[in-house]
């Protein structure tokens, strides 16, 4: 095989990257939590308006109606139930821009760092009472 063809570059590079695969999981890396922190590439980084503009026109459309995977299909029972087991006993908190969902002794632990009971509005709707009355 010619060492010029990009077929041949694009095997050897498969070969490569499932070579190094099997490496780090047999060395205990996932790859789920090895780039977190000092060891993210971005770290202490951010991204320019420029490369996030980018980013989000690139995602305009891509997952609208029935390119989005879930398009025509419904959660099965058993995965409806799943759903609600896991959401049962939580309560939802808010400390004025973000909600989540935590069990209620995490609430107590987050409740002196200004969280609330209770939902905020959507993030756009926040973002934008924010412009709109603090700045």
């Amino acid at each position: 095989m010619d060492r010029n063809n990009d077929s041949f570059r694009t095997e050897k590079f498969r070969q490569l990257k499932a070579e190094q695969s099997r490496k780090n999981f047999l060395e205990g890396k996932t790859g789920l939590t090895d780039n977190k922190g000092e060891n993210n590439g971005m770290f202490g980084k951010s991204q320019s308006k420029e490369a996030r503009q980018k980013m989000r026109e690139a995602k305009i459309g891509k997952f609208d109606g029935d390119k989005n995977p879930m398009f025509g299909q419904n959660h099965s029972d058993s995965t409806k139930d799943k759903i609600s087991q896991a959401r049962k006993g939580k309560i939802w908190i808010n400390n004025g821009l973000v909600s989540k969902s935590v069990l209620p002794d995490e609430f107590e632990t987050l409740r002196n760092d200004g969280w609330v009971r209770g939902r905020t509005m959507d993030s756009r709707a926040s973002r934008n009472y924010i412009l709109k009355n603090f700045t």
